[in-house]
């Protein structure tokens, strides 16, 4: 048993046995069909698995190994102790704390879907391998998505998006830098805070990096799945931290829709079409626990990148998410080619998470 066990089990006394968050999952019982249904997780080599054969966490004490029950809100203190014997000092695990009753407040109160839909796990919803059947997340991965999402607001602080001219140029037109900006692109580019879809993918591949994830092999059908889970993972996050009580929320998830008054070839978005993203509330209570948090975060989040996709630039939505989007277009040209080849991919996705943008 290493140090860090020895010291949680001082601290705590005598607790469930303590295992990762997906040998849990694994119990869900939870499989993608290899049925005509589910040809393309056949296709993929996932038909029949279950979380398990497609994700692991690092063998070591952390935000993956909390046992569920010290999640619940009459054991916060023993909560605090297990996050102090990970490394976490005392002022940050109250933030954290802190930052955690709102959340997950806010994720009891999401109307969740209540069925299962994994006929197409590969490319479909991704969350569903380790949702339980009311739809809700294992409190490990939710609090990681909390953690995340505290990271990632303290450091864009600001709702300003573009840094000069041509990062507007390269957002706005395809030609890119030396296109010419009018006053209306402009003033429109000026209302719209953090692409939805970017911070997505940017958050849930913090979340997985605390948990201490990563592919249990290089297979086809493990990528895909690793690059499917990220974006899903911060769209949670996200929605989950829209819907936090006013007084405690940070992230306001907003729809822009574009209304321009001329055409253009080389424009990226088309009148009337809608832009999903994110402005960032002033809340100092949230602000303050933010920096604490982020602060911690290094010390604790022991995995690496999990998607190829984490550190991307802010440009146009080409779907409209309302759970899980399309992101096969920002995944490797092999992974792409071959699913195309078999299927004209297509994401499921609920509209009970996120807000409906139709």
């Amino acid at each position: 048993m290493s140090a860090c066990s020895n010291n949680v089990t001082k601290k705590l006394g005598n607790l469930p046995p303590v295992i990762d968050v997906i040998a849990r999952s694994k119990n869900l019982g939870n499989t993608a069909p290899g049925d005509p249904e589910g040809a393309i997780n056949k296709f993929m080599g996932l038909a029949g698995k279950v979380i398990s054969n497609v994700l692991k966490t690092k063998p070591t004490a952390g935000i993956q190994s909390i046992p569920a029950v010290l999640f619940k809100k009459e054991n916060k203190k023993y909560l605090k102790s297990y996050l102090e014997s990970i490394n976490v000092n005392s002022k940050d695990a109250d933030a954290m704390i802190s930052e955690w009753t709102s959340y997950r407040i806010s994720s009891e109160n999401i109307s969740k879907p209540r069925k299962h839909n994994t006929a197409k796990i590969a490319t479909g919803n991704p969350l569903d391998l380790i949702t339980d059947q009311e739809g809700n997340l294992p409190p490990n991965i939710e609090f990681a998505g909390m953690l995340a999402i505290a990271d990632w607001a303290h450091k864009h602080s600001s709702n300003k998006v573009f840094i000069n001219n041509y990062s507007k140029e390269v957002f706005m037109h395809v030609t890119g830098q030396g296109a010419k900006l009018s006053k209306n692109e402009i003033e429109q580019m000026d209302q719209i805070g953090h692409s939805f879809k970017d911070v997505s993918t940017e958050i849930g591949n913090i979340a997985l990096k605390l948990l201490g994830m990563s592919g249990v092999n290089k297979d086809l059908g493990t990528e895909q799945y690793k690059e499917n889970i990220v974006p899903a993972l911060g769209m949670y996050a996200l929605m989950t931290a829209h819907f936090k009580s006013q007084d405690a929320k940070r992230i306001d998830v907003q729809t822009h829709k574009w209304i321009f008054d001329n055409d253009s070839p080389t424009r990226k978005f088309s009148d009337g079409q809608t832009y999903n993203h994110i402005k960032i509330t002033k809340n100092k209570r949230s602000n303050k626990n933010n920096e604490l948090i982020s602060k911690a975060i290094p010390n604790i989040a022991k995995g690496e990148d999990v998607s190829s996709t984490a550190d991307i630039l802010q440009e146009s939505a080409t779907t409209t998410p309302k759970f899980v989007p399309n992101f096969l277009g920002k995944v490797s040209t092999k992974i792409q080619n071959t699913i195309r080849k078999k299927q004209e991919q297509e994401w499921t996705t609920s509209s009970a998470i996120a807000p409906n943008y139709n």
